[in-house]
């Protein structure tokens, strides 16, 4: 027994004094840092794995390769690169996993950050560090996807005017008013969500326990999500309408910018205020005294009207209304495609107040449709065909 322990020593000292061309699997330097299967000479406390990588002025732990492009302090480095022909379902440079704690007190991965500039939790798809103003729990610079319910007690959108160029009126871009119309013309609807992760989901725990445990989390998740009904629009019609609100994702699917359609909707109802204020200055008492039942009629005879038509979009029939003056010698309503096209044109009368189109008539589709009294365009509209 004592010559076998004698011989084990003196492997031990071997391997300690051995010059560092060896590649000992345990490298304690005279600097105080220690490696474990790495030839790294760095001032790292601890070298996991391979690295020429001097970018690091400290750090406690360290493993991998970084490839950022200036010296830092890390307390923990994680960093995985699949080379060569390395193959996995999954990388991940850092994990954490908690369970069995107090309840309330389980936590994967914990940031803390004191009362300086920075973020507790950074994340980015820019190798390049963000100079922070402020204090932030968690700061992500790039596109950041939720998948599920997000909870605030305030959701704020950088809005101040020093931060903004081209600014001009929303109006600007609909100068005939027809905010509302393209309102009015929206389809909003109730649905359900369909669970894509429940088919396409990997699991990402080891322990059988711990799978278990999300399995359950997850499927209770999925149970209380399936009967949730949700209220929107369809992002495919409101790109025909506001291209700028609907955003093509990672992943192929279409996504609304709610908060930007709100802006639409307050000029939708300042438009709408308009008229009704057109509306009251009409029936003051001093035109109320002027106007008898005659006076009535030829005053909404006096001016060609066109309105939007009605349902829109359509998929068998739609109504457009309109409203010919009474001295008007000729009128017609043409529709045109997006390209200018005429298609159809259709003659109408001071006695007409509508006409109806069916969908044999024209394709699926955006056309415009405009109101010509005696040569000229009283107002142009669109109109939406979907089969």
């Amino acid at each position: 027994m004592k010559k076998l322990l004698l011989t084990i020593v003196s492997a031990m000292m071997m391997a300690l004094l051995a010059p560092s061309k060896l590649y000992a699997q345990l490298n304690v330097n005279s600097n105080g840092s220690v490696n474990l299967s790495s030839t790294s000479t760095a001032t790292n406390k601890v070298t996991v794995g391979l690295s020429n990588n001097t970018s690091y002025t400290s750090a406690n732990f360290y493993s991998g390769m970084a490839s950022l492009s200036q010296p830092m302090n890390a307390a923990i480095s994680g960093n995985i690169q699949l080379l060569g022909s390395a193959t996995g379902k999954s990388a991940i440079g850092v994990f954490g996993s908690a369970c069995g704690g107090e309840s309330g007190l389980n936590y994967g991965v914990v940031g803390s950050l004191p009362n300086v500039n920075g973020a507790a939790i950074y994340g980015t798809t820019n190798i390049q560090a963000t100079l922070l103003s402020g204090v932030y729990a968690g700061y992500f610079n790039g596109t950041t996807y939720v998948n599920g319910q997000t909870y605030t007690q305030s959701l704020l959108i950088p809005s101040d005017i020093r931060l903004k160029e081209n600014v001009m009126p929303l109006g600007d871009l609909d100068p005939d008013g027809n905010t509302l119309d393209k309102v009015l013309s929206m389809n909003v609807f109730c649905y359900n969500y369909i669970d894509k992760d429940e088919e396409n989901g990997i699991p990402l725990f080891a322990s059988d326990e711990q799978l278990a445990i999300a399995e359950k989390a997850s499927s209770e998740t999925r149970q209380s999500r399936a009967g949730e009904l949700h209220f929107g629009v369809s992002a495919q019609q409101l790109r025909e309408l506001y291209p700028n609100l609907v955003v093509e994702g990672q992943d192929g699917y279409l996504a609304v910018n709610y908060v930007e359609l709100v802006p639409v909707l307050i000029r939708s109802i300042q438009e709408l205020n308009e008229r009704i204020a057109d509306l009251e200055s009409w029936n003051s008492p001093n035109n109320a005294k002027k106007m008898n039942t005659s006076g009535i009629e030829s005053l909404s005879r006096s001016k060609s009207v066109l309105y939007q038509n009605s349902p829109n979009p359509f998929g068998e029939r739609t109504e457009i209304r309109f409203e010919i003056a009474g001295d008007s010698r000729d009128a017609c309503i043409c529709i045109f495609n997006l390209q200018g096209k005429m298609l159809k044109k259709i003659a109408v009368s001071t006695s007409d107040n509508s006409i109806s189109i069916g969908s044999d008539e024209l394709g699926a589709g955006m056309y415009l449709y405009s109101l010509i009294v005696n040569g000229e365009e009283i107002s142009t509209k669109r109109m939406i065909l979907s089969k």
